[in-house]
């Protein structure tokens, strides 16, 4: 058996130049529009905390929380919206906060304490949490999604890093807890000063 092989009619030199051109062109156009994207933008899914008056740590906190939502949101972990990571025990796992997150947190105040035999957080409402916006570190950065787990560890020990160097600029004490704990200390709080007056980092970094 013999085969024959054929090669392609020859491109005129024009043409392929022609051809040539437009590739780089549209690779050179796919190239400053990703290194834009990069540099200049950011999700429009962030919303900036509830407060009023924000003292300059605080306006820091949101910052740091801005890069990471941006942070977050390249990495593109998925949320089936479950609710899971809200119930602690059904999960398997804790949530932290800080001292120095803590006033912004309690903005809303949590309207009960965390059981034992009801351990989730007092925010979840169905599979919804009601404190989006002022939500700590630790729940900015889980997500249920296995293949995310790796860049998860990366960026809580990057922006938790971050989270103690603003804490010793501002010569604020360090504290960083179970959720649970710093909630129930603050409801405890609450029931003892029925005046409505607020419960300060310090107060959550001493009182047991």
């Amino acid at each position: 058996m013999i085969f024959r092989f054929t090669f392609p009619p020859q491109v005129p030199e024009e043409k392929y130049q022609r051809h040539l051109l437009a590739g780089h062109l549209y690779h050179g156009i796919i190239d400053r529009y990703t290194q834009f994207k990069n540099s200049w933008w950011k999700p429009t899914v962030f919303r900036t905390p509830n407060m009023t008056n924000p003292t300059p740590l605080q306006q820091e906190l949101v910052q740091l929380y801005s890069d990471l939502e941006y942070a977050i949101q390249k990495a593109g972990p998925i949320c089936e919206l479950s609710g899971r990571c809200c119930r602690f025990d059904e999960y398997g796992h804790t949530l932290f906060l800080s001292n120095i997150e803590s006033e912004l947190f309690f903005s809303r105040p949590p309207k009960q304490s965390i059981t034992e035999d009801d351990n989730r957080c007092p925010y979840q409402e169905g599979a919804l949490c009601t404190a989006r916006e002022n939500r700590p570190l630790g729940c900015r950065i889980f997500f249920c999604d296995p293949s995310y787990q790796q860049k998860a560890s990366e960026l809580s020990e990057e922006y938790l890093g971050r989270l103690k160097s603003l804490a010793t600029r501002y010569d604020e004490p360090w504290q960083y807890a179970p959720l649970k704990q710093m909630v129930n200390q603050y409801v405890r709080h609450q029931h003892r000063h029925d005046d409505g007056s607020p419960v300060s980092k310090e107060l959550l970094s001493h009182e047991s």
